[in-house]
């Protein structure tokens, strides 16, 4: 009822904004007042891209990277393409210190920006998420492949004046190719490593004087792994993706432009995939040492996800500025099943074992509501006004499937099942928010921009834990439900809970430019940013279920300098952010099980510098550089205060966060004939420092060293044939450790060769 009441919403605004400016059946790309605004150029932020000829639209108003007050990094689609990177994990390693850790849950995205990350697969992200300028962050933000993009940007520290809720750390918006009024597209397919198979398309074409629609689609499919699982035969990395969009832009009048956008996505991949160097302790018997590449699991890894999506925007130039009005609605579905207890020891092994699996269950129905009015940029006076709100319900179940050796108890093998939480749980949001944006410019070289936003979250949680009857098995044994009733019961209490939260936040923001010539730019900002409070779907006791909201407060100068006719760009920025009630996942014991909570510990300061530079050359030759360099440690902050298990944070670093991040970027194009060209480029990442684990199982976070190259031909500036390896030197990097000491880590080597054609 929830989805038909969600669609309803968007449905109904859209026919009320058409409503009221009427009018019948494109400008080629429409300047609006959001992030979602197509622009003709083509954004890049490969190293042969000057920050004068990037159109971004950060500031949520279209205007050049060199130009805008802001630490933002921008990545052409085209660049992407070429490069054969089509997941948001390899987008975002393209941003100095921004760190993007490997999902072993298939969960989320672990995105880290500046040191605020996110905590747990349950919590909210720490970044606003958004799709061609429309949020989609809240639960589950995580995307599957990403194609058809004209640029990715990223902007850095608190954004929540501008962007609003979860933009704490920073925001990302992925831009898709939108209609045009030319016929064009492109057909790119490629073999790599694993027997994987891609390929993606689109087709671009006017369908009248004022209406032009843009179709794209996907099948990527991998059968074999870099990762076997020997007791099940399992090839565990195995997966697909496939998908298609629709978009339709309509200039209704010369005024008025109403833009569509469809989507639906299938994915199929792993659910836990992780080894065990030194094995796993199961009933008292320790599993045979794994590596990468070998494991042994008797549960097969198996996840599910369905997306829908779909937005409309209608713009309207009145004279006195721009109006529009945004809506969209998502539907996402995941289902999955994992080893919990991640070996493969049988039940007769030990009268302790335990047959262990995860079925987890999620829904996520959200809708986005937003109307905005920006003013003419050709006065000294300009301004952003707007409105939003964003309802979304998530249903969330794990069900823990245990068979245990129940003999000696005179009760056999039995199955019972656990809801942790169980189905019929979910987390309901509405959010509203209202902000404003000015810019005044006192001469031609010197302007300031003021903004706030205040925002409201109310948050509802319907909770249930405890055994499921009808996963006990066998069923009319009063004996075993008295005994799961004594001995889980003490672990896994029955909840039946109704919590409601509010949570109020006001986000002011201020930043000063001097142009100092048309050669430098000098900013200074001050920013906030806020994560809504929430609620703990694996708690210990009824009183760490909710936790409150964070925040952060950002100050930065920065500089943006162009040398040698432009064909040399350097920027530079430094920053420091402080952050209040940071979560962090504290211990505790219930039933003589150590269980893991989300709470608020306390502060946290972070200092950094982030240099980015490129350089043309030549004709043929671009390179680009990026470095960050971050100092992230709590400066207030207890763990656990006053319990056995209390742990004083006071000048540790925080955790999964980088102290460096490099990135080096060659690309060439050298002319052969007049036909032919060589083509290809060489990427490095590197990143130091930092640790893994809450501190209650600390590790070091190994340095990784990465480097991409990819080489070939482009033959009539239309097929380009490419041959391809990625992490060339097959570093396997750690990304997460869980309590049994099983780790995750990056994948190694892989090689491919990858043909386009552009039309």
């Amino acid at each position: 009822m929830r989805d038909l009441i969600g669609l309803r919403r968007v449905l109904f605004a859209s026919a009320a904004a058409s409503a009221v400016f009427g009018g019948h059946a494109l400008a080629a790309d429409t300047v609006a007042a959001t992030p979602a605004t197509a622009t003709t150029q083509t954004a890049a932020a490969d190293s042969a891209s000057s920050d004068e000829s990037i159109v971004v639209t950060a500031r949520r108003r279209s205007e050049t990277l060199f130009s805008a007050p802001a630490t933002v990094t921008a990545v052409s689609g085209e660049t992407l393409r070429n490069s054969n990177i089509i997941s948001v994990h390899d987008i975002v390693a393209l941003i100095p210190n921004a760190v993007i850790q490997d999902d072993s849950e298939s969960y989320n995205m672990y995105i880290n920006i500046r040191g605020m990350r996110l905590v747990d697969v349950q919590a909210e992200p720490n970044f606003g998420l958004f799709r061609n300028g429309l949020y989609v962050g809240g639960h589950r933000s995580n995307l599957g492949a990403q194609v058809d993009i004209q640029r990715v940007e990223v902007l850095r520290g608190p954004q929540g004046g501008l962007y609003g809720r979860n933009a704490v750390g920073g925001a990302v918006n992925i831009i898709y190719a939108t209609p045009t009024d030319e016929f064009s597209g492109y057909v790119r397919g490629s073999y790599s490593s694993y027997d994987r198979f891609e390929f993606e398309g689109a087709v671009n074409t006017p369908i009248a004087d004022n209406a032009a629609i843009r179709i794209t689609a996907w099948h990527f499919n991998q059968t074999g792994s870099e990762t076997y699982n020997e007791t099940l035969d399992e090839q565990v990395l195995a997966n697909s993706d496939r998908g298609a969009r629709f978009q339709l832009s309509w200039d209704v009048t010369d005024k008025l432009n109403v833009s569509w956008l469809a989507e639906y996505q299938k994915t199929e991949g792993p659910t836990l995939h992780t080894f065990a160097p030194k094995g796993v302790v199961n009933g008292g018997i320790t599993s045979l040492p794994e590596t990468f590449d070998r494991i042994r699991r008797d549960t097969p890894s198996i996840a599910n996800t369905r997306t829908s999506y779909f937005s409309q925007k209608i713009t309207y130039d009145t004279g006195l500025g721009q109006l529009a009005f945004n809506a969209s609605y998502r539907k996402y579905d995941f289902t999955g099943i994992s080893d919990s207890d991640q070996t493969n020891i049988p039940l007769t092994a030990s009268t302790a074992a335990r047959k262990t699996d995860i079925l987890r269950g999620e829904a996520t129905k959200d809708v986005y509501l937003e109307a905005i009015w920006t003013s003419p940029d050709d006065q000294p006076f300009t301004w952003i006004a707007g409105v939003s709100y964003f309802d979304e319900t998530f249903d969330f179940s794990r069900v823990i499937q245990s068979n245990r050796d129940l003999r000696p108890q005179g009760l056999g093998t039995p199955r019972y099942w656990i809801g942790f939480p169980k189905p019929g749980t979910n987390v309901q949001t509405e959010s509203i928010s209202a902000f404003a944006s000015a810019t005044y410019n006192f001469t031609d070289a010197l302007s300031v921009t003021a903004g706030i936003r205040w925002s409201q979250d109310k948050k509802h949680l319907e909770f249930h834990q405890g055994i499921l009857p009808e996963g006990t098995l066998p069923q009319g044994n009063p004996a075993l439900d008295a005994f799961l009733v004594t001995a889980v019961g003490a672990i896994y209490p029955n909840y039946n809970l109704d919590m409601k939260e509010k949570f109020t936040f006001t986000a002011p923001s201020l930043s000063l430019k001097y142009e100092v010539n048309d050669d430098m730019n000098i900013y200074a900002t001050y920013s906030t940013g806020f994560r809504p409070g929430a609620f703990n779907l694996s708690p210990t006791t009824v009183d760490t279920i909710p936790y409150n909201q964070e925040s952060a407060v950002n100050y930065e100068i920065g500089i943006k300098t162009k040398w040698l006719d432009g064909k040399l760009g350097v920027n530079l920025a430094a920053f420091y952010m402080r952050q209040k009630d940071l979560l962090l996942a504290q211990t505790t014991s219930l039933g003589g099980v150590d269980r893991t909570y989300l709470g608020n510990v306390g502060t946290a300061d972070n200092y950094g510098v982030e240099l980015e530079a490129f350089a043309k050359f030549n004709d043929w030759l671009s390179g680009g550089l990026s470095v960050g360099y971050l100092d992230a440690r709590f400066d207030n902050a207890i763990a656990n205060p006053g319990k056995p298990t209390q742990l004083i944070l006071n000048d540790k670093v925080l955790p999964a966060t980088r102290t460096w991040t490099i990135n080096v970027r060659f690309d060439v194009d050298v002319p052969v004939t007049a036909d032919f060209d060589f083509v290809g480029s060489a990427a490095y990442r590197y990143e130091a420092g930092g640790m893994l684990g809450d501190y209650y199982i600390v590790y070091d976070y190994p340095t990784m060293n990465k480097i991409d190259l990819n080489a070939g031909v482009l033959i009539h500036d239309k097929v380009r044939v490419t041959a391809y390896v990625t992490n060339l030197l097959d570093e396997h990097i750690n990304q997460f450790y869980y309590y049994n000491t099983a780790t995750s880590a990056t994948e190694g080597r892989k090689t491919g060769i990858s043909v386009i054609y552009n039309f």
